[in-house]
């Protein structure tokens, strides 16, 4: 957990199902607290699998003022930031906040517990959310952020989050997969022995349709019996009407090894991300009145040029 320029390093402190906790954050600007600060869109952005969630304040630092410039806000203090880190025991941010909440590998990913407390990652992204609205009233507008793991995480939150009002539109940049609604799949081979068979991969992929990769056999404490409800029609509805943006680099072709789970859904991140975007719409028509998909020409697998680019700055200030 870097010192990054123009942020401060802090602990937020929240609490869930009577659960009280901290995690370690980012907040961006250095002036969050000044008296006269009064933002008027408060951001939440995920960072990767490597925990760096200096480079989503650096994506932010580099978007705010193209989007002053775009007329998108009048200025810069406009805009704060949250940018939580999902630790790991042995990571900086451990050591600087002792109480900080920790993840074991990447459970954080699909909203499985800390193994400290009761306590979800996606628990932290609300409470993120609730630290934004209580601290600055002066928010209209919350929007969730991420990109690669990030991204994975901001897309299953967006399945299972229970409110219809925060935040106000999610953001979800180069996943490496995504939570399908049902069992079809774009790239599978179905045979008699075997449902999906995955491009590079021999063996039978029994759990590609297993939570995080679909909606099955879902693991997480976080809003387990709506989840494991026998009918998802009404989770479903919820995604397909919230205010979501894909955002895909064509120059990420990376992730083609990353198990039969993931190749079923496509090979490679943009690869992935048009078969996702073919799926929604053909099965779910009405999802192009509040979801759109850009691909960012040129753009690889870096989270602060895709939500720098032209269309990532729209959709993060825009609604």
């Amino acid at each position: 957990m870097p010192v990054v320029q123009n942020s401060h390093r802090i602990a937020v402190n929240s609490s869930a199902n009577g659960v009280s906790f901290s995690f370690a954050s980012y907040v961006s600007p250095n002036t969050y607290a000044d008296a006269g600060f009064a933002p008027t869109q408060g951001f939440v952005f995920v960072h990767g699998q490597n925990r760096d969630a200096d480079e989503m304040v650096n994506a932010f630092k580099a978007a705010v003022p193209k989007a002053v410039s775009a007329g998108f806000i009048s200025q810069a203090g406009d805009a704060v930031l949250l940018a939580p880190v999902f630790a790991h025991a042995e990571d900086t941010a451990k050591q600087l906040f002792p109480s900080a909440l920790t993840w074991c590998g990447n459970d954080w990913m699909q909203g499985l517990d800390s193994p400290s407390a009761a306590v979800s990652s996606f628990d932290v992204l609300t409470g993120a959310f609730k630290w934004l609205a209580t601290t600055y009233p002066s928010i209209k507008t919350f929007v969730l952020v991420g990109h690669s793991a990030g991204g994975q995480t901001v897309q299953r939150y967006t399945v299972v989050n229970p409110s219809t009002s925060s935040p106000s539109r999610y953001i979800i940049a180069n996943p490496s997969s995504v939570a399908y609604f049902t069992a079809e799949r774009p790239n599978c081979t179905v045979s008699s022995s075997c449902t999906c068979t995955a491009p590079g991969y021999t063996q039978c992929c029994s759990s590609f349709n297993e939570w995080k990769y679909g909606l099955d056999d879902y693991t997480p404490r976080f809003e387990h019996a709506a989840m494991t409800a026998s009918n998802h029609t009404s989770v479903i509805n919820r995604y397909i009407g919230r205010t979501v943006h894909y955002l895909y680099g064509t120059a990420d072709s990376a992730g083609q090894t990353n198990g039969c789970e993931s190749n079923a859904q496509g090979l490679g991140h943009f690869d992935r991300g048009q078969k996702w975007w073919t799926y929604l719409t053909a099965h779910w028509p009405s999802v192009t009145s509040t979801q759109t998909k850009d691909n960012v020409q040129g753009i690889g697998h870096d989270g602060v040029g895709m939500l720098s680019s032209t269309e990532g700055v729209q959709r993060l200030f825009q609604s």
